[in-house]
């Protein structure tokens, strides 16, 4: 069945099963039990005053929430509360809609609040803004579309989750953000789940693809999935994230957390504010318990806390520590670390990450290239690599800070150092101090085509200069691939 529902010339009396007779407010919609298959259909340009929460008969078959007629994106304006409240509801899409939320907390949540899977989740070409009604309170979990599997009794988890082409503005605190109390991981800590393994006492989600979404001023987050098997973040731009927080806060750009093989590629991330007494602030995020993280072809720049976090919990030390195996390759960061003064931090145990490929211009402010630190005063990195890297240097300084027992397992070789400080340090092998001969380094701004402005020319040495890596495929940061897996230096072949 296909309802339309119009707030101009609809009217609740009718029965809403054509232009004509449409329904009027978003009440009619909350008051029914839909079946599989129905179409709510809103009028473009209206403006629906309350708030969206649906309810359905059981069943697999797909609702969907979508627009009708020409016009501006027809908006759901609440007065409290989410914009659309998704709670207990699977086989569902929301296409083409338009969320401001000033005194609520979400744009759209989706809640799965008593156990077991929800699927078929997909939000797409929807734009929320302006949703500010959790400001004081600054929780993780509300801003623009959230979702959370926050069940005290039964385990809770997702299943086909598709959060794509949507715009999110001016939203406290998280942009895009999926979570769950389900999925801690090596021990307990702040959620519900006692693991043991991966295939016991961890519920993470699966088929969980965020794609092509603009999340602009967000206060806090940017887009994070927190417990997921294979997630993949790609093409997505985050802006001026951590912008204009109420109190101290740990923000980053895109990250990920407690995933196995998350993918996060293609992706944009600038401009990260860091104000006084927050910290982090970096643009990309491989955080606590991933195992196989791979994060390539991103562009990176102007973030106040740098390129990347990468970091590990001490809790994992004297286990046989799965959480190993990611892979940072083909990126190109420009300018980032410009208030921290610091472009790659490496936090605790982190193990067996590699770091090739990648172009890295570090402005004026920046005074720490690569620093490593212990989240505990005991545990550091090991057996981490960088190669085939250009770091172009005109920043302050180019300390590279290895402190640990194990600073020996750590391994900076067949790097490019340039700039107007690059010193290198003696523990890096096989260094090459030359000027790379990149199209014009020192461009900035935003979109993906001035990291263009890095590539090689034609005649550079670096082309020629790579050496065999582990991680590293035929295919450069524009996704190019000449069909020879030659070794190169940078992001480009």
């Amino acid at each position: 069945m296909i309802y339309y529902v119009d707030s101009e010339f609809g009217c609740d009396e009718y029965d809403g099963s054509s232009r004509q007779s449409a329904f009027k407010t978003l009440d009619k919609i909350n008051g029914m039990t839909l079946k599989g298959g129905d179409r709510i259909l809103l009028k473009a340009g209206c403006i629906f005053h309350g708030n969206l929460i649906p309810k359905r008969e059981e069943g697999e078959e797909v609702i969907t929430f979508d627009r009708y007629g020409a016009g501006n994106k027809p908006v759901i304006l609440p007065e409290k509360g989410n914009g659309i409240d998704l709670t207990e509801f699977s086989f569902i899409e929301i296409n083409n809609l338009a969320i401001r939320n000033p005194k609520g907390g979400c744009g759209i949540e989706v809640h799965n609040s008593k156990g077991g899977c929800k699927r078929h989740i997909h939000i797409k070409n929807c734009d929320i803004s302006d949703v500010q009604g959790e400001w004081e309170s600054f929780g993780m979990l509300t801003g623009g579309i959230i979702f959370k599997s926050f069940t005290f009794d039964e385990p809770s988890w997702f299943d086909d989750v598709l959060i794509e082409d949507n715009t999110i503005s001016n939203v406290s605190r998280s942009g895009i953000y999926l979570s769950s109390v389900w999925v801690n991981r090596p021990k307990r800590t702040w959620g519900k789940n006692e693991y043991v393994s991966d295939d016991e006492g961890w519920y993470p989600s699966y088929n969980v693809v965020v794609r092509g979404n603009r999340v602009t001023r967000s206060a806090g987050d940017g887009i994070v999935v927190l417990g997921a098997v294979s997630p993949i973040l790609e093409w997505n731009v985050v802006k001026e994230a951590m912008y204009n927080p109420p109190k101290k806060c740990f923000n980053a750009g895109l990250w990920v957390q407690s995933t196995n093989d998350a993918l996060l590629q293609y992706n944009e991330v600038g401009n990260m504010h860091l104000p006084p007494e927050c910290t982090d602030g970096q643009g990309y995020d491989i955080d606590l318990s991933n195992k196989r993280a791979l994060v390539q072809y991103n562009y990176s720049h102007d973030n106040g806390g740098g390129f990347i976090l990468i970091c590990e919990t001490g809790d994992v030390k004297g286990r046989d520590n799965p959480f190993t195996g990611s892979i940072v390759r083909n990126n190109v960061s420009v300018n980032d670390g410009k208030v921290k003064g610091e472009l790659i931090a490496v936090v605790g145990p982190v193990e067996g990450t590699t770091v090739c490929n990648n172009t890295f211009y570090a402005s004026e402010p920046v005074e720490r290239v690569v620093e490593f630190f212990s989240g505990d005063g005991k545990t550091y990195a090991s057996n981490m690599t960088f190669k085939n890297n250009i770091f172009i240097m005109d920043g302050v300084d180019n300390q590279f800070h290895i402190l640990g027992d194990k600073a020996d397992t750590i391994k900076f070789d067949n790097n490019l150092y340039w700039g107007k400080h690059c010193g290198v340090p003696i523990s890096h092998t096989n260094a090459h101090v030359m000027d790379p001969q990149l199209e014009q380094p020192g461009r900035r701004g935003d979109g993906r085509a001035v990291a263009d402005f890095y590539r090689p020319k034609a005649d550079s040495p670096v082309r020629t200069l790579g050496v065999d890596c582990e991680g590293l495929d035929g295919v450069d940061f524009s996704g190019h691939h000449d069909g020879e897996d030659h070794p190169y230096l940078g992001a480009w072949k």
